[in-house]
């Protein structure tokens, strides 16, 4: 059951364009750590494989792939976060059918002290969040990328601390051994 929920993940994000074939694929370091991206959003689990080699699986054949895999660990941040707060996985069951529902949308994120006000265009939601720390801001946010994101805690069943940098930079959703990233909307 956890391979399937990893294998759908893992599919969900890899890119699907043609123009950077490598990003199709899983990234398999040898320091034990997957990684999947497809540019806009990112997915490090650490301590994932013993393997002890380096390697791209082409995710849509199965296919070993030659080539260079964008230099991961240098995108996730490790410092200067304004603000970090958790959500708890019963609040995440509860927003991702709101999030399904918006598909691509944008989605703009009010980050407050107890909670954050998601907005559509015609709807609007309030997540719970717990253990806040820092500054009021605020983001947008592809409303898919956030739902994938927020799918794969509740399919493992984990409450993820979530780290902002600024609303231009990526939001970071960490537990254990596990780094999340989706980078965020430009608002004119």
């Amino acid at each position: 059951m956890k391979t399937k929920k990893y294998e759908r993940t893992f599919k969900n994000i890899i890119g699907k364009q043609e123009t950077r074939p490598i990003l199709q694929c899983l990234h398999f370091d040898e320091n034990g750590s997957v990684y999947a991206t497809d540019s806009h959003q990112l997915l490090r689990i650490r301590d994932f494989h013993n393997l002890k080699i380096s390697f791209n699986l082409n995710l849509l054949n199965f296919e070993i792939v030659g080539g260079t895999y964008p230099d991961i660990n240098r995108l996730i941040p490790e410092d200067g976060f304004k603000s970090q707060f958790e959500v708890n996985v019963e609040s995440i069951k509860d927003i991702l059918p709101f999030l399904k529902a918006a598909k691509e949308e944008a989605i703009d994120l009010y980050i407050q002290k107890e909670s954050i006000n998601c907005k559509l265009k015609s709807s609007n939601y309030e997540l719970p969040i717990y253990n806040f720390s820092g500054e009021i801001n605020e983001l947008s946010l592809n409303a898919k990328f956030l739902f994938d994101c927020l799918q794969f805690f509740k399919d493992f069943n984990i409450s993820p601390t979530v780290k902002f940098i600024g609303s231009l930079k990526p939001l970071l959703f960490t537990a254990e051994n596990i780094d999340y990233l989706i980078t965020p909307l430009k608002k004119f």
